[in-house]
């Protein structure tokens, strides 16, 4: 993630066996990575903007687009991804409209 001045692990290696002591490493963890991640995008619609510009903090392209779908839904915004969805390939916004026409035949 650009910009994030976290510098330790992000994994660790659990034997359940044997747990290791590591609250310490994952609440300074959580502070460096995920309290700027909720900072940067405080709300809905900026998560989905990002998602949908393809933000480094975010996993996001063609193949996630069905979180800018519940997102946008969510929002009630479906223009956002009918406009979004011109962007991606052709393979994911035939999926994109399949599961637009599953939702709109089981909310009939």
């Amino acid at each position: 993630m650009i910009g994030l001045d976290y510098n330790g692990p992000f994994t660790w290696n659990i034997n359940i066996q044997d747990p290791p002591d590591i609250l310490e490493e994952v609440k300074k963890a959580i502070e460096g990575m995920a309290l700027p991640f909720f900072e940067r995008f405080s709300n809905l619609k900026d998560a989905r903007d990002a998602k949908a510009k393809r933000d480094s903090w975010c996993l996001s392209g063609d193949l996630f687009w069905h979180h800018i779908l519940a997102m946008d839904m969510a929002l009630n915004d479906m223009a956002h991804f009918n406009e979004w969805k011109k962007t991606i390939k052709p393979f994911y916004a035939e999926q994109a409209e399949k599961k637009i026409l599953e939702l709109k035949l089981e909310n009939a």
